[in-house]
């Protein structure tokens, strides 16, 4: 067999495939001394990656897998030698494993107490996808950086058995074929300590205070700085200090100022936790005094908005350190017409003499020594000129028996103003009509000075009608006016009052009465043997009788036609003469509106007579009530007053037997 043809074949599989069947193989030259070429018998036998064996050459349709695989040909002549020659197939995979940590979040734990290492519970193995190669011969390794750059590397997965110390760790891992496809993925690991023991460090001392003397507004502190005693996990990361007036943040001494300077010492370890510790440092100052003139009132220039020529004052002040005095101004005068005269360096006082506005201006002033002692005092200037007025408050009244309320309604409160003060005041009732008024009257003396205060003369008692009557009120000077209203309300609580009358009559008169002893006509019967009408008995108050109008009706506000009258009739049963008085007829109340004379059927709306029922079984008197009330114009009810109906009987008829 001639193998010098031979050669190895190599072939790259396409992406996602595992497998391949090559493009040609090479075949072998036979060749044979004594025997015949067809009396040859030749075989493969395929190791490796790939396995088969068969008689003749390698099938041209035959797939490889991933890998390398060798290709032994064997020819055998008839006397049993043998020639072999062999050559390898490489099938190589572009598909590369997968090694994902996307779902590996990254891992954060805390460490136990007492220790600086740990295993971290929350640490899961990555997913891993390979396709072509079997597990075994997959390669995983990992490369571990610690906080300190050191790198531990190995082989395998490191969940629940790789020991972390505090602080974050970059993890690695690297994934590869024996095609030298590889994948890498990464995550952190952060071993947290959450607290830092109080005995690995020791705080300075929290508190320091001195005094400034007459010349100096600070002091200079030599502090000690935060010490660390241990660190027995190779944990702390930094310490400083926030000092505003340290040397520098790892030391706190310095210069400090007159006030109370609060900082903190701060140390902090690798998890980012940090703890502080406080330090006050106090530096007393002398009390600064400050105190301003006494507020005092001027009269404004005559016809003039403003008061001119005023002295301000100044302050009294009194510091050791450097100072500085300014003032404001608010209210009736601004800033921008005063002028500022300087005493000394940073000291500004309100310039004198000066202009000052109608009105309280506020002047304020502020002394600060530049170490946080600040005093502030103020006072006013008050400029009188326009007139202010306050009218009394409202007052109510009710009506007597005219109708009205005689009543002084007095005069404004002067708050302030100069005189000479002219006064006015008009008086209108509720409808806006004009009653009286001082309009153009001088109430006061116009001579300056010589009302103090300038009062409006009074009005006097009035009588106040009903309703609300409004007094308008007007005091002007040179400089203006003021205005204000003062209400009087006078309003209707007396209640309508009439006079009525007892009722009495006898029931209508018997119209004809027959003697019928085997009578069955049951609306003529009267007992058993006589026959009347009308029946049964009544008293009939037509319509327009005044008999049951009340007297008289009287109000002290309304006129008695704008009175509503109310009345009522409640009816006595009386015995019915149909069964002889064995029962008792009952009879609707009525009521009505207006006189009675006026009562109109509520059914029909007209004009209708009043039945007033009386006794005809037993002749006695029967005694109905009737109830009257009355409301006038403004919505005041009177008391209801009840009065008798007495009907007497008739006669009673009987037939004698002669």
């Amino acid at each position: 067999m001639d193998c010098s043809g031979v050669y190895n074949v190599e072939e790259t599989l396409s992406p996602d495939s595992c497998s391949k069947t090559p493009t040609a193989l090479p075949v072998p030259e036979l060749s044979a001394t004594c025997w015949d070429l067809d009396s040859l018998t030749i075989s493969y036998i395929i190791t490796g990656a790939t396995t088969a064996s068969d008689t003749g050459y390698v099938p041209g349709d035959l797939a490889f897998e991933t890998g390398i695989s060798t290709v032994n040909y064997v020819i055998t002549d008839p006397d049993g030698n043998t020639d072999t020659c062999s050559f390898t197939v490489t099938i190589v995979s572009i598909t590369p494993p997968v090694i994902e940590c996307s779902d590996l979040p990254n891992v954060v734990d805390s460490i136990p107490p007492d220790s600086c290492s740990m295993v971290p519970d929350a640490l899961t193995d990555p997913d891993i996808y390979y396709t072509c190669w079997p597990a075994d011969s997959i390669s995983i390794t990992y490369n571990i950086t610690n906080r300190d750059g050191n790198i531990v590397s190995g082989t395998g997965l490191i969940a629940g058995r790789q020991v972390f110390d505090v602080g974050l760790s970059y993890v690695e891992y690297i994934i590869s074929d024996p095609d030298g496809n590889s994948d890498t993925c990464s995550f952190t690991v952060e071993i947290k300590q959450l607290n830092i023991p109080d005995t690995t460090y020791e705080s300075p001392d929290p508190w320091h205070e001195a005094y400034a003397n007459e010349d100096i507004c600070e002091v200079y502190f030599t502090l000690d700085a935060l010490q660390i005693l241990s660190d027995p996990c190779n944990v702390y990361d930094s310490i400083w200090n926030n000092s505003p007036y340290r040397t520098d943040e790892l030391n706190a001494s310095g210069w400090y100022p007159v006030d109370t300077t609060e900082f903190y010492w701060y140390i902090r370890n690798v998890s980012g936790i940090i703890d502080s510790s406080p330090v006050t440092v106090v530096v007393h100052d002398t009390t600064i005094e400050l105190l301003c003139p006494e507020s005092f009132t001027v009269d404004a220039d005559f016809d003039s908005p403003y008061a001119s020529g005023v002295d301000a004052g100044i302050p009294y002040f009194k510091d050791n350190c450097d100072s500085i005095l300014t003032w404001t101004v608010s209210g009736a005068t601004t800033f921008e017409e005063l002028e500022t005269d300087t005493l000394a360096p940073n000291v500004y006082v309100v310039h004198s003499l000066d202009t000052f506005n109608l009105g309280v201006t506020t002047i304020e002033y502020t002394f600060s020594d530049g170490n946080g002692n600040i005093e502030v005092c103020s006072y006013t200037i008050t400029v009188t000129g326009p007139p202010e007025i306050e009218c009394p408050d409202p007052d109510t009244f009710y009506a007597n028996e005219n109708c009205v309320y005689p009543f002084d309604p007095g005069i404004p409160e002067l708050i302030e103003g100069v005189p000479p003060i002219d006064w006015y005041w008009t008086m209108t009732d509720t409808l806006g009509n004009v009653l009286i008024d001082g309009s153009g009257r001088v109430m006061s003396d116009s001579t300056i000075g010589a009302v103090d205060p300038p009062l409006a003369d009074p009005i006097g008692e009035f009588d106040f009608p009903l309703g609300v009557t409004q007094i308008t009120w007007i005091a002007k000077n040179v400089s203006g006016a003021d205005t204000c209203w003062q209400e009087i309300t006078v309003l209707d609580t007396t209640p309508p009052v009439f006079t009525d009358t007892i009722y009495e009559n006898c029931v209508d008169p018997i119209h004809w009465a027959v003697y019928n002893p085997t009578t069955s006509n049951a609306r003529y019967a009267v007992g058993y043997d006589m026959e009347i009408s009308p029946v049964p008995d009544y008293r009939t108050f037509p319509s327009g009788d005044t008999s049951l109008d009340l007297l008289t009706l009287y109000d002290n506000c309304c006129d008695s036609a704008d009175i509503d009258i109310y009345w009522e009739i409640v009816f006595t049963d009386v015995p019915n003469p149909y069964d002889d008085g064995a029962t008792y007829i009952s009879h609707d109340t009525i009521r009505g509106y207006g006189q009675p004379s006026e009562y109109v059927d509520p059914d029909t709306g007209l004009p209708t007579d009043i039945k007033l029922w009386g006794d005809g079984v037993n002749f006695d008197p029967v005694t109905h009530t009737i109830t009257y009330w009355a409301e006038d114009c403004n919505g005041n009810m009177s008391k209801r007053d009840t009065r008798t109906i007495v009907i007497t009987p008739r006669p009673e008829i009987t037939k004698e037997d002669y």
